[in-house]
């Protein structure tokens, strides 16, 4: 039997409410499980990546081997964003890395059926035999010439926009007034929905380019949901499949929008034509008019993209999961 060390990386601010409780929370059922762990706090925003580059170096994380008798293990404690940066700073698709959500909107755990509650990933997570390989997307862009990973998804346009109000609202709103928060999140996707008119964007699938004058939505994924899983955008994708979905949904008018936000609740949302689906793992993404992105719910600040997106592969130490 292989004795694990469980090195955590625990991104407290993450946590959406009594921060501090979850976390005391998670680390007594370590403990009643007799798990050995060391903690490490993130301090400021993006610190996850030094603290990955330093257990590597201190802790010689490894790719797993069936033979292993004393091993290193890398675990994230946060958000999808915390567990992107994570991974990026990792650089090694072989090395395993374990998540525990702070909260029940995780895109990731969603798909892959991790629970948040303290007692229960914990369980989960030290009934892992051996890791599994997951599809992630790789991404180059050509306008800033910037390369990494994506775990959930990439997007340009309104979902972009809604993850940047979520990021300013979870910044700058006390964390008591649930209500206030949603109310004001509410207002500003409104205000954004009646302001947005659309931008050029051209795809690139299987040699063949398509314009499309009037985007209001351009994402690609390898999971189902998007804001913690409450949208389907894609309810098909699969993180253990080798490709990627690809939606585009057109600007319209408010009937019309109307409608497709009906199709999108029940899932039949590519029985509209405005909707467009693909599955692919080789998407190119050019958008020459400035947008904000998000990858994983990191938002990118505007600019034009041209943006290639192929299938890579990422090894995670998760429970078997019954979503294939």
């Amino acid at each position: 039997m292989t004795n694990i060390t469980y090195h955590l990386i625990i991104n407290a601010t993450a946590y959406s409410r009594n921060p501090d409780k979850n976390v005391n929370d998670l680390l007594s059922a370590f403990d009643r499980h007799g798990c050995k762990y060391k903690t490490y706090f993130t301090e400021y925003p993006y610190h996850e990546r030094q603290l990955v580059i330093d257990i590597m170096e201190k802790e010689s994380l490894r790719p797993w081997s069936n033979n292993e008798q004393n091993f290193p293990l890398l675990v994230i404690v946060g958000g999808d964003g915390t567990l992107h940066e994570a991974v990026n700073s990792l650089n090694n698709s072989d090395i395993p890395i374990g998540f525990i959500p702070s909260d029940n909107k995780s895109d990731f755990a969603n798909a892959i059926d991790l629970s948040w509650k303290p007692n229960q990933i914990v369980e989960q997570l030290i009934s892992v035999q051996h890791p599994t390989n997951l599809t992630t997307i790789h991404y180059d862009e050509k306008v800033s010439q910037s390369k990494g990973v994506c775990l959930n998804n990439f997007g340009i346009g309104f979902d972009a926009d809604i993850d940047n109000y979520d990021n300013k609202i979870r910044q700058t709103s006390n964390r008591k007034f649930g209500i206030t928060r949603f109310m004001r999140r509410i207002i500003l996707i409104f205000k954004d929905f009646i302001a947005k008119s659309g931008f050029p964007t051209t795809i690139r699938i299987k040699g063949k380019m398509e314009d499309f004058p009037r985007t209001f939505l351009c994402t690609v994924t390898n999971v189902p949901g998007l804001s913690g899983g409450k949208v389907n955008i894609a309810p098909n994708a699969n993180a253990k499949e080798d490709e990627l979905d690809l939606i585009v949904i057109e600007r319209q008018p408010w009937a019309q929008f109307l409608t497709i936000g009906f199709l999108l609740r029940h899932s039949k949302h590519f029985n509209s034509k405005f909707v467009h689906h693909y599955k692919e793992d080789d998407i190119r993404i050019i958008s020459t008019v400035p947008q904000r992105a998000q990858f994983d719910g990191q938002v990118w600040h505007k600019q034009p993209y041209d943006m290639i997106l192929t299938t890579g592969k990422q090894s995670f130490w998760i429970p078997e999961t019954n979503k294939d």
